[in-house]
């Protein structure tokens, strides 16, 4: 009898014994004959000893030390005794060996198993080769999607997240249902009315807290039938609605903004600056190319406005200009052409920390149409009539040492740089108001 450590005993439950094994090919190849002398029919339970034949499986395994794994399994198969039974023949149960129509054990499906809820579908993959058990991301995924669907045990729910779900984006949305405590979905529900997210939470009334988004409907169902729940509205919402608000107040107050950054107390031009014979600086290409640009987007701009003018709608005018209705409803909703935000190159709010050292501050410069100003996380430059007297808005920023990147902007940081925003209207509005 050959016995190899860790297999044998395996086999031996499913009543199996190892004849030979190979190991010529850099693997190691099993063959695995059967013991078994009678089994149970699966159909009507009758025990059978009766043999029929049998058949062979190629079952890939868990590597040992390095070496992959092929078992060659004998199955047996039986008749049944049975002859009001339809099933005449039956083969033995290996299913705790391998499932069936498995081409792989139990416990390399257990590993790749592991490995892709922690790593998905391609670094998995990856992984598992580098391990001896090679296989693709589509199996992997595809036996993370048959986890999902298996029936578990009906437990309680207590914490629920709900959420609007794209199951065809820009056409079919449903309602996705998330316990929170388990991280897993629960449900997805067919539309996002108050009336379907109702009739499910009427079904589970152990649901104590429910995370949801600001809309409407899901609160109003929410309150309806379990309002002994605590309502939560959770973080990425409160944070995205502040985003896209403070976004619309910046763009309605566009002209203002430039005023404000008129205020700006700078320092004066570094002397040696390189110009050209009649005073002039040279642009470099990049100043030329988004002058440029900036002269199309304004032409479109325009056409755009003009075409509204007429009545159009939005569809029509993004068919007509080949923009996106969105597109369309931001310039319209703007009020006046909206420049386009600066790139996130460059400087940060990180190096104009007041905590910083005088040596490490930046020092910025005001030129003809070069503005500088900081809000929120970063430094933006914007620049309006003509280029920069530097030939480069990134040599407008002179600095003495090395600074470090900034992170991102919290909630606290967006907070006060909406406050100096608002303080920098009120001077504007105040020197409007003295001129006048």
């Amino acid at each position: 009898m050959v016995v190899i450590p860790g297999l044998t005993d395996s086999l031996r439950a499913v009543g199996k014994r190892i004849t030979h094994f190979d190991t010529t090919d850099g693997g190691l190849a099993v063959d695995v004959a059967s013991t078994v002398r009678s089994a149970q029919c699966p159909k009507c339970s009758h025990r059978s000893s009766r043999r029929h034949g049998q058949y062979w499986r190629r079952l890939s395994a868990e590597p040992s030390m390095g070496r992959r794994v092929s078992l060659a399994v004998e199955v047996r198969r039986f008749k049944c005794v049975n002859r009001r039974c339809s099933k005449v023949t039956f083969s033995e149960p290996i299913n705790a060996l391998a499932l069936p129509k498995q081409r792989r054990t139990v416990g390399l499906d257990g590993a790749w198993r592991s490995i892709a809820q922690a790593l998905g579908g391609a670094a998995a993959s990856r992984l598992s080769t580098t391990l001896g058990m090679p296989t693709s991301r589509d199996t992997l995924l595809r036996g993370l999607r048959r986890l999902g669907s298996e029936v578990t045990p009906a437990t309680p729910v207590v914490v629920v997240g709900i959420d609007d779900w794209a199951i065809t984006r820009g056409h079919r949305y449903g309602t996705i249902v998330v316990d929170l405590e388990r991280r897993r979905p629960i449900e997805v529900l067919d539309g996002r009315e108050s009336t379907s997210v109702a009739d499910w939470l009427q079904r589970h009334p152990s649901i104590k807290v429910v995370a949801r988004d600001r809309a409407g409907a899901y609160s109003e169902a929410a309150q309806k039938v379990i309002p002994h729940a605590q309502q939560v509205a959770d973080r990425w919402h409160l944070l995205a609605n502040l985003r896209e608000t403070v976004e619309r107040l910046l763009l309605r107050h566009n002209a203002r903004l430039r005023e404000a950054a008129q205020l700006v107390v700078v320092s004066p031009l570094p002397p040696s600056l390189p110009a050209a014979a009649d005073g002039t600086v040279p642009l470099m290409t990049w100043q030329k190319l988004s002058i440029d640009r900036r002269a199309v987007r304004l032409a479109r701009y325009e056409e755009v406005v003009r075409l509204r003018a007429q009545g159009l709608s939005f569809k029509a005018i993004g068919r007509a200009t080949d923009l996106d209705q969105r597109t369309v409803r931001n310039f319209l909703r703007a009020g006046e052409y909206p420049e386009r935000s600066p790139r996130g190159s460059g400087p940060t709010a990180g190096c104009l920390s007041p905590s910083h050292p005088p040596a490490r501050r930046r020092r910025l410069c005001q030129c003809n149409g070069c503005l500088a100003r900081t809000a929120g996380s970063g430094l933006q430059r914007k620049q309006r009539n003509g280029p920069c007297g530097h030939g480069s808005c990134e040599r407008c920023v002179v600095s003495a040492g090395h600074c470090q990147p900034a992170g991102p902007a919290s909630l606290d940081a967006i907070t006060a740089a909406s406050l100096r925003l608002a303080g920098g209207l009120a001077r504007a509005r105040a020197r409007g108001a003295q001129a006048q």
